[in-house]
């Protein structure tokens, strides 16, 4: 005689495979509902990204314009240009000694051609200093043009001026045109 406590070994089978199957269901249905949340959290992130991404943009070129302006004002400054460069020679200045059994250095009049000699040319601040000064009739405001050989190579405006020496901030532009910086012995002149 069969026993009704234990259930036909087929009924069980098939309720075991039935459960496992409802619970493999559920679980697909957890894991579909979790891939959705995190798709959700995928795009909220990369609208973030993106927005984020606009502002580093937009704040880089900022600082790009902010530099520029930084170097154009620094150029113009006049308390950049260091006071005692004014009435130094430029071996003095550059740290160069005066060659000692070298040639001598011929001596150059202030004003030569109806030109004012540079003396000195400090690339890094883009200034000269001229070997002329409000004895020769210079003043601040005055703009010039730097001529090698016959050629104009740059523009200059003098920003700072003593009796004998002046000091002429040298317009970047003018040099990216003519691609020659100026240098010792150029002459300046000022209509």
């Amino acid at each position: 005689m069969k026993s009704s406590v234990f259930p036909h070994p087929l009924l069980l089978l098939f309720a075991i495979v039935g459960f496992s199957a409802r619970g493999e269901i559920a679980e697909t249905d957890l894991l579909r509902a979790e891939i959705e949340e995190l798709r959700s959290v995928v795009l909220v992130l990369r609208q973030n990204n993106e927005r984020l991404q606009n502002r580093l943009d937009a704040q880089a070129e900022e600082l790009i314009l902010t530099q520029r302006e930084v170097g154009r004002l620094a150029s113009r400054q006049t308390s950049s240009v260091d006071p005692a460069v004014l009435t130094k020679r430029p071996s003095e200045v550059s740290g160069t000694p005066p060659a000692e059994n070298g040639p001598t250095p011929v001596p150059v009049s202030a004003k030569m051609d109806a030109g004012f000699v540079v003396d000195y040319v400090n690339a890094a601040h883009h200034y000269i200093v001229l070997r002329a000064g409000t004895e020769e009739g210079l003043d601040s405001g005055q703009k010039g043009r730097v001529i090698r050989d016959g050629n104009v190579i740059a523009s200059v405006e003098v920003i700072h001026v003593l009796p004998q020496q002046a000091v002429a901030d040298i317009l970047p532009e003018s040099v990216a045109r003519s691609g020659v910086y100026p240098r010792s012995r150029d002459l300046v002149v000022i209509p």
